[in-house]
């Protein structure tokens, strides 16, 4: 029963480094998101539309 605990035990610690990159990752797309962001709004003011777009 020992080993099963320590195997729990290290199974547990993957887990959470696990979580911890997947933390890592949800930041980094975060970030990327804002500039994506960022990135549009710069587009539209270089090529600005206008208010009512008619067919």
């Amino acid at each position: 029963m020992q080993e099963y605990g320590v195997k729990l035990q290290e199974y547990d610690v993957k887990l959470q480094e696990c979580g911890l990159k997947l933390q890592e990752c949800g930041l980094k797309l975060q970030e990327y998101g804002v500039k994506l962001q960022e990135c549009g709004v710069k587009l539209q003011e270089c090529n600005p539309k206008p208010a009512k777009t008619q067919p």
